[in-house]
């Protein structure tokens, strides 16, 4: 065999390799970066350290309270306690929100296929929405806390604490994760950005409560009782589940973002890593 016709073969067999659809994408994307992947991973838990702090420092305090033997004593504890962490989660969600943009930075070069180098990414990540970041987390830590507040007070009927509920996990939730999406590829004002992940949401809704559910899955860990297997877990989900997850979520997107936004208005994003 000729060496033009070996390297016709050899140019066959690299395209028959490469990501047709973004299903494809996904898996090679693990299986050739899995390694990035983790380092994500390692890197998104460490600046969720302070909200994982907060809440080991809760579960310690609950501990205690829960040896009152006074019981008005211990409800005014507990209710202390819950007060005193809501405040403070401020600070731990917008620390992961951080984290987490520049994690989908790395993600997104990753599916894009240009060259990353991690740590040096995962920087520049946090540095171009770092406001945007830290705007929208606070709003959500608001919300959180007001959903919260309602959810533990004694004057406000079920109803209402079911449809404040309701409210955050439904409508405030699957908006912020379109909203991280957005913000890590366009250039657009936060106003834009929120009114665009809402109408992208309703479009894809059965498919983004998917998503929801998926990086929801930390709240189940406040089943576990034994404190050190339940923050073992959650240690894990971040290293080894959540980078996939975020993967997953940023292919899910990019697929709403080609139908309805970037087939017109961003065509050299269309299908961009597919080939």
């Amino acid at each position: 065999m000729s060496k033009n016709k070996k390297k016709e073969v050899v140019k066959e067999l690299n395209e028959a390799n490469l990501p047709h659809n973004r299903k494809e994408q996904f898996f090679s994307v693990i299986k050739i970066n899995w390694r990035k992947l983790l380092l994500l991973g390692f890197f998104v838990c460490l600046f969720a350290l302070p909200l994982i702090g907060i809440h080991f420092y809760k579960d310690l305090a609950l501990y205690q309270a829960s040896l009152i033997t006074n019981q008005d004593e211990m409800m005014k504890t507990v209710y202390s306690i819950n007060t005193f962490t809501l405040i403070f989660d401020f600070l731990g969600i917008v620390a992961i929100g951080l984290g987490i943009s520049g994690a989908l930075r790395v993600i997104r070069l990753l599916c894009w296929e240009i060259g990353v180098f991690p740590l040096k990414d995962y920087g520049i990540g946090i540095k171009l929405s770092w406001l945007q970041t830290i705007v929208i987390y606070l709003i959500v830590a608001i919300i959180h806390f007001l959903t919260r507040f309602f959810v533990i007070s004694s004057s406000v009927t079920e109803i209402i604490k079911f449809l404040i509920i309701g409210l955050e996990l439904f409508i405030f939730v699957p908006v912020l994760i379109y909203y991280i999406y957005i913000i890590n590829i366009y250039k657009c004002s936060i106003f834009e950005a929120i009114k665009s992940a809402f109408i992208l949401y309703v479009k894809s809704l059965p498919l983004m409560l998917v998503l929801m559910i998926l990086l929801g899955l930390p709240f189940f860990v406040t089943f576990i009782n034994i404190l050190i297997v339940k923050y073992l877990v959650l240690v894990i989900y971040l290293i080894f589940l959540l980078p996939i997850i975020l993967l997953f979520g940023f292919l899910i997107t990019s697929k709403y973002f080609d139908k309805f936004v970037n087939a017109e208005s961003y065509p050299e994003y269309y299908k961009k890593g597919i080939h």
